[in-house]
């Protein structure tokens, strides 16, 4: 690849990772993610997994989870409290558990 091809690369993927972390608790798709970078999904997946193994929809549902461990741990939330902090809706947690 070339410097400014990996450039782009970076700077997509920082974007993407910073959208999720802003709007991780809102009901965001790959499609949003991408939206927001300016790039097509595809070309979002292949940053994804090129550079960190994995899809933006795990990232997602992984970064949701980090998240959800993280209350768990350091506050005093009710299970419903952190799912509803950490996804647009209860049932979407627990279907990402199951």
């Amino acid at each position: 690849k070339s410097s400014s091809q990996k450039t782009k690369y970076n700077s997509s993927l920082k974007q993407a990772t910073a959208f999720v972390e802003q709007n991780f608790y809102n009901n965001i798709s790959v499609e949003d993610i991408a939206a927001a970078c300016n790039i097509h999904r595809n070309y979002l997946g292949k940053i994804f997994k090129e550079n960190l193994n994995t899809t933006p929809q795990r990232f997602l549902i992984s970064y949701r989870m980090k998240k959800a461990v993280d209350l768990l741990e350091g506050t005093k939330l009710s299970i419903k409290e952190i799912a509803n902090a950490v996804y647009p809706t209860m049932s979407i947690f627990v279907l990402t558990l199951c």
